[in-house]
Formats: structure tokens, C-alpha cells, sequence
């Protein structure tokens, strides 16, 4: 028992020491292994002063870093917004730019439209100024062939224009001997009063007229509405069948285009019996009926220049109007053609109130067409007597 627990201590003692051997040992080579280590540290924290020197200037250049990058991102931010800016003022004026284009595009097709009109116009013109200068040609041409033509044209004018001259002369320049009847007219109107004394008025003309021409009396009562009031009328003034020389309206127009004076023969029959009547008047019958676009009664104007004849009686044919414009034939030589055999008793007269021809144009017609032929002279006086002078005249002058 003992020696067992002799060779326990002895193993234990052996342990003991080589766990001391080993211990030693180990301590040794840890504190090689320390020192190697601390010198290791040594140059780790010299590592690490360096690396952190080195870590503070990093720091440094960091923190320059950092401010030239925030200076750099400030002046970024600034160049953003000055370009956001420009963009936006650029993005505007590249819409403007566009859209001054699109108007641009448009004007130069409205010019290309307008110059391709401009061109046919110009195409146009250019036609009818070769036109008008082919007309100009054919025209100096006409011209150069017809001077003599024109001239001796002009001279048959001249000529008949001399003859004429000569015609107007004649007519104008006459003897008062081959004027043999004066007429006046005496109108009695509601308007105006009662004539006074007629049979007085006359004798005064007859008194002023010394006998120079026949004088004879154109009566009007009323304007000629009622036959039977204005034959009352002539009868009770105009001195019976031997009294005063009558020129009787019997086929006469209106002034206001109302219907005409048409007295039948029998009307004249019974005046007739109870006036002193020498002439029927015809006055401006045809120019009446053309302006009215009436038929004229050429059977009546017949029958009635009959009737004058059979009785002894004469027409005085007055007309305003020279031209038959309907069927282009003239007044006058209608007039001429319906008194055919009926010259010795009718005078044909010229209106002076007319608006379409001077009153001579119309006398120079009268004095180559007629027999016998008149003026029918148109004045105011200013008096209720005289308003109207019929000049009947005889023969060429």
C-alpha cells in the first residue's frame, strides 16, 4: 500500500517535473514568442501611427475633398439651373423657330401659288399685249388704207352740211309777208278763273294785228273734260257761226298721259252749227301713242281728214317728236303718207317743247316734206289769255 503510494508520488513527482520541464519550456518559448510579438506589436502600432497619420492626412484630403465637392456640386447645381433655364428659354424659342417655320413654309407656298397666278396673269398679258398689238397693226393699217376714204367722206359731210347751212338760212331769213295766220290759245281752267271778256280779248289781238295776219282762236274750257259744258262754253263766247275764226282740239293727247281727245264727226257737226270753225287740230298724236305703246288709229285720222274735206274744213297736225321709234320710220313721213291726197288742206306743225330734237332740226323737216307747214311755239306770258302761239306759215322757204 505504501509502495504504491511511494510509486504514485514518484509518478506524480515525474509528472510534476515535466509539466515544469514543459511548463519552462513553453514559458520560454512564449516569451520568445512575446517578445517576437511585441515587436511585431511594435511595428503594428508603428504600422498603425502610420497608417493613421496616413488616415489623418486621407482625413484631410478628404475633408479638401469633400469641399471641392460640394463647391463642385454648388457650381453643378448653378450650371443645372442656368441650363435648365437656357433649356427652357431655348425648348420656347425652338417653338417660336418652329413654329415661325411652319408659317414661313406656308407664306412660300402661298408666294409659290401667288407667283404661279402671277405667271399666268403675266402669260395673259403678255397674250393680249400680242393681241392688242396685232389689233394696233390691223389698225394703222385700216387707218392707212382710209385716210383718203375718211377725207372724202368729210367732204361730203362738209357739203351737206353747207347745203344745210344754206336750208336754215332760208328758212330763217323770210319775208313776214309769207307768214299768213296766227293762232291763240285761250284756256279756261278751274284754277285759273274765267277768261274775261272774250269777245273784247280778241278785238284787242284783232286791234294790235293791224291786219297783218289772219288771226284765229285755240278755245280750251276745263282742260276738254265734258264736250257738252265746253260747246255750252264756245257757244255762249265765241259769238255763234259768224263770230270768232276757231281752231278746234279734236284729236289730242294729254299732258299728264291721261286718254286722248278723239271728237267723233258728229261732235264737230253740231259745233258746227253753233261756232265759227275753220281748222281741226291734231296735236301730238303720234308721239302719244308711241310713248303710251298704243296702236295709232290710222282709219280714224282717215275718216276724219275725209270729213274735213266734205266740209270745207282744214287740219293743223302738230308732233314733238321727229323719230317713229318703234317701227324706225319717221314721225313726218307718217304724217305724210295718211294726208295723201289731203296736202291742200293740212299743215303740218313742229313742237318746240320738244326734248328730242331743236326746233329748227324739226322746221328744216317741215320746209322739205310739206306744202304747208307751222310752228307750233310753246311760252308762258304770265297772263290767263295767251299761253300758247301757233305760227301756221305757207309755201318754201
Amino acid at each position: 500500500m505504501k509502495k504504491s503510494s511511494r510509486i504514485i508520488t514518484a509518478t506524480l513527482g515525474i509528472i510534476c517535473i515535466i509539466l515544469t520541464a514543459t511548463l519552462t519550456g513553453t514559458i520560454i518559448q512564449y516569451n520568445s514568442t512575446i517578445e517576437t510579438n511585441e515587436i511585431t506589436i511594435n511595428n503594428l502600432q508603428n504600422q498603425i501611427t502610420e497608417k493613421n497619420n496616413t488616415i489623418s492626412f486621407l482625413n484631410i484630403q478628404i475633408s479638401n475633398k469633400t469641399s471641392q465637392i460640394e463647391n463642385i456640386t454648388n457650381q453643378k447645381d448653378q450650371i443645372q439651373n442656368w441650363l435648365n433655364n437656357n433649356i427652357t428659354v431655348l425648348t420656347n424659342q425652338i417653338e417660336e423657330l418652329q413654329n415661325q417655320n411652319l408659317t414661313n413654309q406656308q407664306t412660300i407656298i402661298n408666294l409659290q401659288n401667288q407667283n404661279l397666278i402671277n405667271q399666268q396673269t403675266i402669260n395673259e398679258l403678255l397674250n393680249q399685249n400680242s393681241t392688242n398689238q396685232q389689233t394696233i397693226n390691223d389698225l394703222q393699217s385700216q387707218l392707212a388704207t382710209s385716210v383718203d376714204q375718211r377725207i372724202d367722206s368729210l367732204t361730203i359731210e362738209i357739203t351737206e352740211l353747207e347745203n344745210r347751212t344754206d336750208k336754215l338760212e332760208s328758212v330763217l331769213i323770210f319775208n313776214t309777208s309769207d307768214l299768213q295766220t296766227l293762232v291763240f290759245h285761250f284756256s279756261e281752267k278751274a284754277d285759273w278763273g274765267p277768261i274775261p271778256d272774250i269777245n273784247y280779248t280778241y278785238n284787242q289781238i284783232l286791234t294790235l294785228n293791224n291786219k297783218s295776219f289772219d288771226i284765229m282762236i285755240l278755245p280750251e274750257y276745263m282742260e276738254h273734260q265734258n264736250w257738252t259744258a265746253e260747246l255750252d262754253w264756245l257757244t255762249n263766247n265765241f259769238m255763234g257761226t259768224q263770230g270768232i275764226p276757231i281752231m278746234l282740239d279734236t284729236f289730242s293727247s294729254s299732258e299728264e298721259g291721261d286718254p286722248i281727245i278723239k271728237r267723233s264727226p258728229e261732235d264737230i257737226r253740231t259745233a258746227l252749227t253753233r261756232c265759227n270753225i275753220k281748222y281741226l287740230r291734231f296735236a301730238e298724236v303720234i308721239s302719244w301713242h308711241i310713248e303710251q305703246n298704243e296702236t295709232f288709229p290710222e282709219n280714224y285720222v282717215i275718216s276724219m281728214l275725209e270729213f274735213a274735206k266734205i266740209n270745207d274744213l282744214k287740219i293743223f297736225w302738230t308732233e314733238w317728236k321727229i323719230d317713229y321709234t318703234p317701227e324706225e320710220v319717221e314721225i313726218f313721213t307718217k304724217i305724210q303718207s295718211l294726208i295723201e291726197g289731203y296736202e291742200d288742206i293740212v299743215t303740218v306743225s313742229f313742237s318746240t317743247n320738244s326734248g328730242e330734237a331743236e326746233p329748227v332740226i324739226g322746221f328744216l323737216n317741215l320746209n322739205e316734206m310739206f306744202q304747208h307747214w307751222g310752228a307750233s311755239i310753246q311760252y308762258g306770258t304770265g297772263t290767263q289769255v295767251i299761253m300758247k302761239t301757233f305760227k301756221i306759215c305757207q309755201g318754201r322757204y
